[in-house]
């Protein structure tokens, strides 16, 4: 007290300083990337690079969906070029979308890799990049020079007209002929194109060196907003949505930041409402609020200024700031009021409110860090990172408590003989009253009631045999912390309808190097007694197997062997610019085909010049040829193709399985495409065509020649790795789990093949592979972290009571709640998840506060009186009162999470105020029921230090 104002300035200094990293708010650090937060710690992490590096990102896309309504100039005539996306008008709009996307900053060889559109489709049966773009291309040059409109055209082509162009007529006929073209081609269908031509994707893939959210942000923000112009634009009957993993990132963010800035608010103003009805006194209302809100400021300010962004799992802790630290605030006002009404002098009250709550509340906080600290030990860092920032933030809240508390109830006029009768007398006495009567005298009845709620609740947990009630399951979804009434959920709805899944996963084969065998070229691998002039066949032979199929040699693209000679020169560039050239050089490297050795490299004009433009002295490729199996193999590809056929027939996957993309269906659709039409039904349904190397490679060598990215999606360059990527609808964890199964028991058979097994690697991966295995460690680590925290709990309370029995029996109030709660999200079929998970560590950490007030109050009870009813009894008056108003003001704040636009922080508000109205009757019914059942009175030592609580 007698340092108050200097404490003052250093608490306000202090304050100011960490606010600072809070302005503007715009600048706040955040990470909402699902890469960055979970899906690095899923798994094969490593092998997952590897897998990108090869094939690029496999989710990391923003799309608009363009859908033409169903009723949409339908009649039994209708063209194509009236009923879906290839009318005249919408093509416009998609090249427009498509300009308008490549004109942002980030396309280009560092940022956007590619746009594709419906008109940059390319016929498979000639071979002909653009054929949708020349044909419509074509059509508008003949349109506008006849001077006619759209509905004129396809009048006329319904019928004939005076003067009607021929070459016009025959442009639209094309053009709606291209439309039976792309339909035709399951390569086509399901990618970029609805079965029924009535939806397509405009689409911008990010290269890998824009796997930072912060990079891919802006151009997601910018879609977003884009999105209504595009809408604007479009014909009536048409309409666009924009999707994709980054503007899914977006939404999570733009939600967060936004209720954080509005619920925050919201909840202090309940919470400011719930203390002046509770006091009637202002001071009662302010101090609590002015002490907790220069703690949320110090914690949010430490988090910024250690560089720790707010993420998918942390933006919860302002609320339980906010509300934990409230807590603490009332058990001192509370006991503050108490001391006035019986020592009647403000100071001497303070003193004595001070000496006798620090101690508790530094129990409950402690307790409190504990059940967070325990996410510390957690095997995903973004879960040890909210464990320790919590933890810090709870003692942080205690700490300026006790400072700023005292201080300020020193400077504020004591509260009026009103406020004493108000906070001492009413319906809140009347309550506790009733209680102390219904607890004491029938303690059995409320251990009767105790195991009829955990009957129910273990009802809730399995379910019930009866109508199907109930049942906990364990979850999680990519959109599963979204309304279905926000844009981007009802956007992956609809794109999940009507072409495919936002998430993959995918069967990554590696063709194993053959150790000690070094080469130039690809015959070096071949055979001492290969026929080299079999492996260069043409034609119709190529269709035979032969010695060549194994083996080819790979060596590292002309760039990285530039680099690696040079790899000199680049550090001293390095040191002299402080900038790290080798990871730029090689990274535009990645971008470069690999090549084959037996190929012409291509020229590589790579020069680094001085300042008088004198070109460095040149130097000569390194080589670094290795023989390697080549995935270009008619069995394995024929292997693949029977995986995925039988997957997509399998009636568990009709609707988990939108899509496969393979080598397989690619090569067979080229060649039903370029084959005459009575060959196409015996290619298309028989089995694979393909039985060797050079015959795979031919009918791939057109598609690589014209640029075509998907042969790059299934398909290293250089042959050495392919991959089978499975589309999947956002259903959860189930169904993956069962599709994991049938993945892994395929690459064991692969593995226990006596002709593949020695010569490929067969690994699961994929970003969404990473993704569900990371979320089921953030359950399994939570749930861990749970276990963790009762015990170290369970431990601390025998310690400070210097009783097993009394530590033991204490977590029985503490569980409680915890295993009801898991039944009440049984009969709701709320599933065991990353954001329901963490419910329990708050819970426990509150509940343990509640139980160390009243334990700690009793023992002070206890050393008044011998008779063990009126020790309760008076604690129940005492510390009962307080703890029932925690509780109110605990659900009012928690509860503001009902308005909030993430489902999760919905269920977060319900849950918690359930945990804790379970932990209210355990704490003032159960507890007392406990000790005198069980004689805890007796753990109760006369040298036990003279502790108070409220």
């Amino acid at each position: 007290m007698r340092w108050r104002v200097a404490f003052a300035l250093v608490i306000g200094a202090i304050t100011i300083w960490f606010g600072s990293f809070l302005l503007p708010i715009d600048e706040i650090r955040y990470d909402f990337s699902f890469q960055n937060s979970f899906l690095q710690f899923g798994g094969d992490n490593e092998r997952f690079q590897e897998f990108v590096q090869e094939f690029g990102s496999d989710v990391l896309y923003n799309a608009a969906l363009i859908t033409v309504d169903e009723d949409s100039g339908q009649s039994p005539d209708s063209s194509v070029l009236e009923t879906t996306i290839f009318q005249p008008e919408v093509l416009r709009q998609i090249e427009a979308i498509e300009d308008d996307l490549r004109a942002r900053e980030e396309v280009g060889i560092d940022g956007v890799a590619s746009v594709m559109s419906l008109p940059d489709f390319y016929a498979p049966d000639q071979i002909e990049t653009d054929f949708v773009r020349t044909a419509f291309r074509r059509y508008e040059r003949e349109r506008t020079a006849a001077g006619m409109d759209d509905a004129e055209v396809l009048r006329c082509m319904k019928s004939s007209c005076p003067g009607f162009s021929a070459a016009l007529l025959e442009a639209a006929r094309a053009l709606e002929g291209t439309a039976e073209r792309v339909l035709r081609h399951k390569i086509f269908t399901r990618r970029m194109i609805s079965n029924d031509a009535r939806a397509t994707l405009v689409s911008a893939q990010y290269s890998i060196a824009y796997r930072n959210e912060d990079l891919r942000q802006p151009m997601a923000r910018w879609i977003e907003k884009q999105g209504n112009v595009w809408r604007k634009q479009l014909p009536k009957g048409v309409d666009v949505v924009v999707t994709g993993v980054p503007i899914v990132e977006y939404t999570y963010q733009r939600l967060s930041l936004g209720e954080t800035s509005t619920l925050l608010p919201f909840s202090s103003l309940i919470i400011v409402i719930l203390l002046w009805w509770l006091y009637r006194w202002f001071w009662a209302m302010a101090v609590p609020i002015i002490a907790v809100h220069v703690a949320l400021v110090w914690a949010m300010g430490f988090m910024q200024a250690t560089r720790e962004p707010i993420n998918l799992l942390n933006n919860v802790m302002p609320v339980i700031i906010l509300v934990v630290g409230i807590a603490d605030a009332v058990h001192y006002i509370a006991r503050y009021l108490q001391e006035y009404r019986r020592l009647g002098d403000k100071r001497e009250a303070i003193a004595c409110t001070m000496k006798s709550m620090g101690w508790a509340c530094f129990l409950t906080s402690a307790t409190t860090a504990v059940g967070f600290g325990s996410l510390m030990f957690a095997t995903i860092p973004t879960i040890r990172s909210f464990g320790l920032y919590v933890s810090i933030s709870v003692l942080i809240a205690y700490v300026l408590s006790l400072i700023l508390i005292p201080i300020l109830l020193s400077v504020v006029p004591p509260p009026s003989q009103r406020v004493l009768d108000v906070y001492s007398g009413g319906f809140l006495d009347r309550f506790m009253r009733w209680v102390a009567r219904a607890t004491l005298s029938r303690p059995r009845y409320m251990i009767w009631v105790m195991c009829l709620f955990i009957l129910l609740g273990v009802v809730g947990v399995v379910g019930s045999p009866v109508g199907g009630i109930g049942g906990v399951t364990s979850e999680s979804r990519l959109m599963e912390e979204i309304r279905p009434e926000q844009p981007i959920y009802q956007a992956t709805k609809r794109t999940q309808e009507r072409l495919s899944g936002l998430l993959v996963h995918a069967l990554y084969v590696r063709g194993r190097t053959v150790e000690g065998k070094n080469c130039e070229t690809n015959k070096d691998c071949l055979d001492p007694g290969c026929d080299v002039q079999a492996c260069e066949c043409l034609g119709a032979d190529c269709m035979r197997p032969s010695c060549c199929d194994a083996l080819l040699c790979r060596r590292s693209n002309v760039f990285t062997r530039y680099t690696k000679r040079l790899s000199g020169v680049i550090q001293w560039l390095t040191d002299m610019n402080d900038v790290p050239v080798l990871v730029q050089l090689e990274g535009m490297g990645r971008s470069l085909p690999q090549r084959a050795a037996d190929g012409n490299d291509e020229e590589l004009d790579f020069e680094l010049e001085e300042d008088d433009s004198e070109p460095v002295e040149s130097t000569s490729l390194a080589t670094d040829g290795e023989c390697i199996y080549t995935t270009l193999d008619p069995r394995l590809i024929g292997r693949l193709e029977g995986l995925s056929q039988s997957l997509l027939r399998d009636e568990r996957f009709q609707s988990f399985i939108t899509r496969i993309d393979d080598l397989a269906s690619l090569t067979r659709e080229m060649l039903v495409a370029m084959s005459p039409p009575e060959e196409q039904e015996r290619l298309l349904n028989g089995p694979y065509p393909f039985h060797s190397q050079q015959a795979l490679a031919q009918i791939l060598l057109p598609l690589r020649q014209n640029g075509s990215e998907m042969v790059d999606k299934v398909q290293t360059p250089d042959g050495t790795g392919t991959q089978v990527s499975f589309i999947v609808s956002d259903e959860g964890t189930h169904p993956w789990q069962k599709l994991r199964a049938e993945l892994q028991k395929f690459r064991d058979e692969i593995k226990s093949d006596p002709v593949l097994g020695p010569r490929f690697d067969v690994y699961i991966t994929g970003s969404s592979t990473l993704a569900q295995d990371a979320l089921g460690h953030v359950v399994g680590d939570l749930l861990t972290s749970l276990a963790l925290a009762f015990c170290l709990i369970a431990v601390l309370m025998t310690v400070l009571f210097r009783s097993i029995r009394i530590g033991l029996v204490s977590m029985i109030p503490n569980v409680f709640p915890l295993g009801m709660t898991i039944g009440f999200m049984g009969y709701l079929d709320v599933p065991i998840r990353a954001a329901t998970a963490i419910i329990f560590s708050i819970s426990l950490g509150i509940a343990v506060d509640d139980t160390i007030h009243f334990l700690e109050r009793f023992r002070e009870e206890r050393r008044k009186t011998n008779d063990v009813n009126v020790a309760l009894e008076n604690t129940l008056f005492g510390t009962g009162r307080a703890i029932v108003l925690t509780t109110l003001v605990l659900v009012a704040g928690f509860g503001v999470c009902l308005f909030s636009e993430f489902v999760a922080m919905y269920q977060f508000g319900y849950l918690t105020a359930f945990t804790l109205t379970m932990a209210l009757f355990a704490d003032v019914f159960l507890l007392p029921a406990l000790i005198t059942l069980f004689r805890l009175e007796r753990g109760i030592r006369k040298t036990t230090p003279e502790v108070d609580a409220t």
